[in-house]
C-alpha cells in the first residue's frame, strides 16, 4: 500500500467492507480517508497507520518534518490504544470508534465521520479575527480530552527510547525518548491550546531538528504578545501546561480542567474581561524580585559553573536598579533543584516576582530562555529567549535585564538606563575562566585559592577585564585573614584600583578597595567613601551592605551598622554569613540577648553550625555565664570543619579558662600558639586576647603592638572589642586607636 504520493491511488479503492472516497488529511502516526462502510451505509472515517519512515504529515497541514518511528510492534500497541481509549467512553463529544481492523499487512481504525470545520481552519480564524474564549463545544471538549487522559493515570503510552507523533507537539521527554506519562499529553494539549490562542505554533523550525531544538531549550514567546486580548490567566494556563520540566506541570488532566473552568466563570461573569483587565485583581506593582538559578541544558554537567554564572550575572544586573529589590545570589541558588512551588518560595524570599529559566550553550553559542513569574498569583507576566556569540554574552545579560525592568514598570535613573545599555565584550576564554572564579569564591573558604588561579588566567587571556581584576582583589582581602596581611594586601590593593582603572563603574571594584582600606589601612574615611559609591552603582550588593556594616558597627555607629546588617539580611535571607555577620553586629553593639536569638534561631535550622555556636560562647563570656561558655565549646571540639577557624576556637577558649581560674590551661594555650608563630603566621591580636583574660597586661599590650605592625586583619575590631575591656582604661588602649585613626 502507497503511504507516500500514492493519495490517488487509495481514493476508489474497497478496504474490506469499506470503500475509499477521498484523503482528509494526517498525522503524525497515520492517514485518514473518508469512506463509505457498504455494510451499513453510512459514512465513516479510516485511520490507517504508517509503516516505515516518509513525509508524516502535522496535524494541521501535510510536510510539517521528517520524524523518526518505533519499531512496528510498539506503533502498533499504541495505534491499538488509540482506539480502545475512546471506544470505551461514552460522550457526545468523544468519536465513536466502531471497528479496528488489518488490511494486507496494515492496521487501520474505522471510526464516527464528523463534518465541520478542522481545527487548522479554526486556528486560521482566531488568528484573523481573535479566538474566543467559548466555542460551540469547546468547554465540553476540553472536559472529554481531560477525562480520557486522566483515565490513563501514569500507565507509559510510549516505551523509553521510541520517538513518535508530530514533533511540534511532543513533550520535551518524548523528544528525548524517555518514559512517559500522562503529563506527556497534557503538553501536548498546551501545544495545540497555546496554537488555538495565537494562531502560531508554540515551537516550530524549517525542520524537524530545528523543531527539536525549540522545544527542548526555548520558552515560547508570550501568549498576550501575540494576541493582546487573551487574559493573563489563560496564559498562565497555557505555560503550566508547557513547562518543560514535568515535576512543573499540571500534576493530572483535571487540575488543567479545574483552571479552564474557573476561567470560563470567571469571563462568563464579567470578572475577567479581554485584554486581561481583572475588576477582582488587579496586577500587583513589583519592587522586589528573586532570580532563581538558571537551568543547564547543555549536555555536560561540566557546565554547570556557565549556568550559575549566567544565574549571578543576571543577578547582579537587576542589583543595579535601585527602585527594585533583588535578592542575592547566596539565597536564590538554595533553591537550585527545588520542587518547592513558586509561590512558597517567593514567600520565603519575601518577594513580589521571580524569575526562572535556562542556559544553553553549544561552543561559542549561548541562548538563554527566562520567565517572570508574579508571586502571589503564580501569574507568568513575560518570557523571552537569547541567543548571543559568548563574546557578546554581556550584552545578552544587558538586554534580559532591560526586558524584565521594563515588564515590571520599575522607572530608571539616566545612570542606571546608561550603565544597562553599555556592555563591552569579551574574549570568550577570559570570561569562561573568570565564571570559574567567581564559582569558586563563592565556596568560601575553600574555594578562595581556587579562585584566585582562574581569576589570573582570565587576566592573562585579557588583561584589560576588569571584573577579573575586581574578582581576584575580592579573594586576597579575605586571604589577608589567614596570611601574613603585608603580603596579601597590597595584592588586593592592586588589583582593585586596576579593576577601577579599566571600569569605574564597577560596584565589586570599589567594595574590594573599601576592604582593603578598612580592614588593612585603617582609612576610616576613605572605606566609607567605597562602600557609598557601590552602593550607588549597586544598591543591592550583599557585599557592599555588609561592608557598610562594618564600617559603622567597628567606628562605634550602632545603630546605622545594625540598620546595615538587617538590610543585608533581607537582601540575602538565607546566606550563612550574612546571618552569622547580623549576630556578630549585635554583639559588638552588646546587645547581647538579640545576638543570643539570632544565633539560636539560625542552629534551630542549623545544629552543626560552626560559626554560629563559637560566637554563642562568646557571648556566653561577655555576659559572665563561664559554664554554658565551656558548654559551647565543647560541643565545638574536634569540629574545626577549616583549620584556619582553629586559631579563633584556641585564643577565646584560652579567655575562657583565664576567666574561670583555669590559668595552666590557659597558658597551655598561649605556649602552643607561641611554639606555631616560630614555624608560620600566627596573628598576635589572639595571643592578646588570651594574655587579658589572664590579667597579662604588659604581655598583651605586646602582642597588640606586634598585631599592630604586622597590619593584622582583625585589629579593626579593637575600638569596640569586649575581650579587651580590662585594657580599656590604660592609655597604652588609648593610643593604639589614635595611631589607627579611629574617629571619636
Amino acid at each position: 500500500m502507497a503511504t507516500k504520493g500514492g493519495v490517488l491511488a487509495m481514493v476508489g479503492k474497497s478496504i474490506s467492507h469499506y470503500r475509499i472516497l477521498e484523503k482528509l488529511g494526517g498525522g503524525g502516526m497515520g492517514v485518514v480517508y473518508k469512506a463509505e462502510d457498504t455494510k451499513l451505509g453510512r459514512l465513516v472515517a479510516l485511520k490507517f497507520l504508517h509503516t516505515g519512515s516518509g513525509v508524516r504529515d502535522s496535524a494541521f497541514g501535510e510536510g510539517a518534518g521528517r520524524v523518526a518511528f518505533a519499531p512496528d510492534a510498539t506503533a502498533l500497541e499504541r495505534f491499538k490504544r488509540e482506539a480502545r481509549a475512546p471506544s470505551a467512553l461514552n460522550h457526545p463529544n468523544i468519536c465513536t470508534i466502531h471497528d479496528i481492523d488489518e488490511y494486507e499487512g496494515q492496521p487501520f481504525i474505522a471510526m464516527e465521520l464528523l463534518e465541520g470545520e478542522t481545527l487548522k481552519y479554526r486556528i486560521g480564524v482566531g488568528a484573523r479575527h481573535g479566538v474566543p474564549l467559548q466555542g460551540r463545544r469547546g468547554g465540553d471538549d476540553v472536559a472529554a480530552t481531560a477525562a480520557e487522559t486522566a483515565s490513563l493515570g501514569q500507565e507509559h503510552l510510549t516505551s523509553p527510547g521510541a520517538v513518535m507523533g508530530t514533533v511540534a507537539y511532543m513533550s520535551p521527554e518524548q523528544a528525548r525518548g524517555e518514559e512517559l506519562d500522562a503529563r506527556t499529553d497534557l503538553f501536548s494539549f498546551g501545544a495545540v491550546l497555546y496554537e488555538m490562542a495565537t494562531g502560531r505554533q508554540a515551537f516550530s523550525g524549517a525542520t524537524s531538528a530545528a523543531i527539536f531544538g525549540d522545544l527542548l531549550y526555548n520558552a515560547p514567546v508570550s501568549p498576550v504578545e501575540l494576541n493582546p486580548s487573551l487574559p493573563p490567566e489563560l496564559e498562565r494556563i497555557i505555560n503550566k501546561a508547557l513547562e518543560k520540566n514535568r515535576e512543573m506541570r499540571y500534576p493530572s488532566a483535571s487540575d488543567l480542567l479545574g483552571d479552564l473552568k474557573r476561567l470560563k466563570r470567571d469571563t462568563e461573569s464579567g470578572r475577567i474581561t479581554p485584554g486581561g483587565a481583572q475588576g477582582l485583581a488587579p496586577l500587583a506593582k513589583i519592587e522586589s524580585i528573586a532570580v532563581l538559578p538558571l537551568t543547564n541544558l547543555s549536555a555536560d554537567p561540566e557546565q554547570e559553573y556557565f549556568a550559575d554564572g549566567m544565574t549571578e550575572e543576571l543577578i547582579t544586573n537587576l542589583s543595579k536598579i535601585k527602585a527594585l529589590k533583588v535578592i542575592s545570589r547566596t539565597s536564590a541558588m538554595q533553591y537550585k533543584g527545588a520542587k518547592k512551588p513558586l509561590p512558597q518560595i517567593a514567600r520565603e524570599l519575601g518577594v513580589d516576582a521571580v524569575v526562572e529559566g535556562s542556559v544553553f550553550r553549544a561552543g561559542d553559542r549561548v541562548r538563554i530562555s527566562a520567565q517572570l513569574i508574579q508571586a502571589t498569583s503564580d501569574k507568568h507576566l513575560w518570557a523571552e529567549r537569547y541567543e548571543r556569540d559568548l563574546k557578546d554574552v554581556l550584552a545578552l545579560q544587558d538586554e534580559v535585564a532591560r526586558a524584565i525592568v521594563g515588564e515590571i514598570k520599575v522607572t530608571l535613573t539616566p545612570q542606571e538606563q546608561t550603565r544597562l545599555a553599555t556592555a563591552r565584550p569579551v574574549k570568550p576564554e577570559a570570561y569562561e575562566a573568570y565564571l570559574k572564579g567567581r564559582y569558586y569564591w563563592n565556596l568560601f573558604p575553600e574555594g578562595l585559592e581556587r579562585a584566585v588561579e582562574y581569576f589570573q588566567g582570565a587576566i592573562e587571556i585579557d588583561p584589560k577585564y576588569a571584573p577579573a581584576y575586581a574578582g581576584l582583589a575580592l579573594c586576597y582581602s579575605p586571604l589577608g585573614f589567614f596570611h601574613a596581611p603585608k603580603e596579601v594586601f597590597p595584592k588586593a590593593r592592586a588589583a582593585a584600583l586596576r579593576a577601577l582603572e579599566l571600569d569605574e563603574t564597577l560596584a565589586e571594584a570599589h567594595t574590594a578597595v573599601g576592604q582593603v582600606k578598612l580592614y588593612f589601612d585603617w582609612d576610616w574615611g576613605g572605606a566609607e567613601l567605597a562602600w557609598r559609591r557601590a552602593l550607588e552603582l549597586n544598591p543591592n550588593s550583599v557585599d557592599a551592605v555588609t561592608l557598610s556594616a562594618e564600617h559603622l558597627i567597628y567606628t562605634g555607629q550602632f545603630e546605622e551598622g545594625l540598620a546595615q546588617a538587617r538590610r543585608a539580611r533581607d537582601l540575602d535571607p538565607l546566606n550563612r554569613f550574612v546571618n552569622v555577620s547580623l549576630g556578630y553586629s549585635y554583639m559588638r553593639s552588646r546587645r547581647y540577648d538579640d545576638a543570643i536569638g539570632q544565633y539560636r534561631r539560625m542552629l534551630e535550622l542549623e545544629p552543626n553550625l560552626l560559626a554560629a555556636r563559637h560566637h554563642l560562647a562568646w557571648i556566653y563570656i561577655f555576659k559572665g555565664m563561664h559554664a554554658e561558655a565551656l558548654e559551647e565549646f565543647k560541643k565545638l571540639e574536634g569540629r574545626a570543619e577549616d583549620a584556619r577557624f582553629g586559631y579563633f576556637y584556641s585564643t577565646r577558649l584560652g579567655f575562657l579558662y583565664a576567666q574561670m581560674g583555669r590559668r595552666e590551661d590557659a597558658r597551655r594555650v598561649a605556649d602552643n600558639l607561641r611554639h606555631i608563630s616560630t614555624q608560620q603566621y600566627v596573628d598576635a591580636y589572639g595571643l592578646a586576647v588570651v594574655y587579658a583574660g589572664l590579667g597579662e597586661v604588659d604581655q598583651a599590650f605586646a602582642c597588640l603592638e606586634k598585631a599592630y605592625q604586622d597590619r593584622s586583619t582583625i585589629m579593626f575590631q579593637l575600638k569596640v572589642e569586649a575581650f579587651f575591656d580590662p585594657l580599656r582604661s590604660d592609655p597604652r588602649f588609648q593610643d593604639l586607636l589614635r595611631r589607627m585613626n579611629f574617629p571619636p
